[in-house]
């Protein structure tokens, strides 16, 4: 399981007012940096996205976005190792070839809920309402986000939008010849492979044999828990 980035993060380049985001791979980090983004830049403050924590973040302001790590993982495996606009089965068999990789992005959540200043948004409730979050900026930078500009960069966001800016992205870099390599939208990062057309409702259970759903249960347990993912069913839209 290969993940590709468009930008390194340069630690010397970080300072403490920076704001930085952080969710596992394919948990909607790139749609919920850019809300983070285009809110606070026009108040100076810089805003990084990460898959990964540095110490150096302890200082920062940490947006953290979590998601049912079993929808997740799917979503992982589309873009990651089948490279398909539509998911696959997962097989228990099949994701033990990639479980390290997979726990080496997911190891790095831990610190980031240790950090002082950290603010953990859940996906399924983000991907439909983005108040809390401009409710949650606008306390921690005493600052007043107008309801038509709240409503101006959701409709940004928005599923057909997004289409709209990926839709000329090519979804091979040529001159890698890797499927693995993506070409990236450089203002917002979205890539073509970002949006895929859900059902609604959570897909672990149609896209994972159930060895593996009991395996994941088990394993992660304590995140499942703790953000109230196990038994209960939840509603997703397409940017996933």
């Amino acid at each position: 399981m290969s993940y590709f980035y468009p930008k390194k993060i340069k630690l010397t380049d970080i300072n403490a007012n920076d704001a930085i985001t952080f969710g596992i791979p394919r948990s909607g980090t790139t749609l919920f940096w850019n809300i983070i983004k285009d809110v606070l830049n026009t108040y100076n403050v810089n805003v990084i996205k990460t898959h990964t924590f540095e110490e150096k973040f302890k200082e920062n302001k940490c947006f953290i976005i979590v998601r049912d790590i079993r929808d997740a993982l799917i979503s992982q495996f589309r873009v990651y190792v089948n490279d398909s606009s539509e998911p696959k089965l997962i097989t228990l068999e099949e994701f033990l070839k990639y479980e390290n990789e997979f726990d080496n992005h997911f190891k790095h959540l831990i610190p980031f809920l240790q950090t002082n200043q950290h603010y953990v948004f859940k996906y399924e409730e983000f991907i439909h309402n983005h108040n809390k979050l401009y409710n949650q900026l606008e306390m921690l930078y005493d600052i007043s986000i107008p309801i038509n500009v709240r409503n101006s960069i959701s409709e940004k966001y928005k599923e057909n939008n997004v289409k709209s800016i990926i839709k000329n992205i090519s979804t091979i870099d040529e001159k890698e010849n890797s499927v693995f390599e993506k070409m990236y939208d450089k203002h917002t990062e979205f890539h073509a492979m970002h949006i895929f057309n859900s059902s609604g409702k959570s897909m672990y259970d149609k896209y994972m044999e159930p060895k593996l759903v009991e395996y994941i249960n088990y394993k992660y347990n304590d995140y499942l828990k703790q953000f109230s993912y196990l038994n209960h069913e939840t509603s997703h839209v397409s940017i996933n």
